[in-house]
């Protein structure tokens, strides 16, 4: 059965039902606009593998007019710079229901207890109506689970990550949609069994106190939330890393859920 694995990791977070707006559940993507001396940025970028699609598809899916600046191969993958683009699965199997794992649910943490109060959802941003975002990922279909990250790091917290396992009819389309009002629309065939990352981390070090970046989802984000400790439930769990990165990366680094 074709099939597509798309692996969120860092400063991700997933509406869950029935908040999300027209999907049964998005993913944001947060932009950061931080200027804080000693402060690393998140630079959101989508990476998929050398040999998962075709060179010239990549040159005429990855244009700024949906969204993207392809950015060339970098350690055998392509990358691909996010800026302002939505995304679906065009050709999903309609008999691959959506569902979450007990380990996404144990293993991500939720965004109301960090905050200690009711979040109200701020329905102009995930609808991609302000340039808050830098991406949405539409889930429609498919089985959400969490695993930890694997940092290198024996001695701090590893955040969790989610990892969408979803079905196609064929071959899994890719669909990428501008959110500016001229915004263009692409599709990228990509090979049956590939396995693609929507990564938002800093390019250097990332800090536990990045957590904040999620609450751009809501109209009320409180000024410190609480920190996520390492998940318990994923313990004996690791997702596979793109490469061997190095960057140290803590529980703040976290997918997250609202509420």
């Amino acid at each position: 059965m074709p099939s597509l694995v798309v692996q969120f990791e860092g400063i991700c977070t997933h509406i869950l039902p029935p908040h999300a707006p027209n999907v049964a559940h998005l993913v944001a993507v947060p932009h950061d606009d931080r200027s804080v001396p000693d402060v690393q940025k998140h630079i959101p970028y989508l990476w998929i593998r050398r040999g998962n699609a075709d060179q010239e598809d990549i040159d005429a899916f990855a244009v700024q007019e949906a969204g993207l600046r392809y950015e060339g191969i970098i350690e055998g993958y392509h990358r691909i710079r996010l800026m302002g683009v939505r995304f679906q699965i065009v050709n999903p199997d309609g008999m691959d229901a959506y569902s979450l794992d007990r380990t996404f649910v144990c293993g991500l943490p939720s965004l109301t207890p960090q905050a200690g109060y009711l979040l109200h959802l701020d329905k102009t941003v995930v609808g991609g109506e302000t340039g808050l975002l830098d991406a949405l990922f539409e889930v429609s279909s498919g089985r959400l689970s969490g695993m930890l990250l694997d940092t290198g790091n024996p001695d701090r917290d590893r955040p969790s990550a989610a990892i969408l396992s979803a079905l196609t009819l064929a071959e899994p389309i890719l669909r990428a949609i501008g959110t500016a009002p001229d915004g263009s629309i692409r599709d990228l065939t990509l090979r049956s069994g590939s396995r693609i990352w929507i990564e938002n981390i800093a390019e250097g070090e990332d800090a536990d106190d990045d957590f904040v970046l999620h609450y751009v989802v809501v109209t009320n984000p409180p000024a410190k939330p609480t920190i996520p400790r390492e998940a318990a439930c994923l313990r004996d769990t690791t997702a596979p890393r793109r490469g061997n990165p190095r960057q140290s990366l803590g529980p703040g680094c976290a997918n997250s859920t609202f509420p």
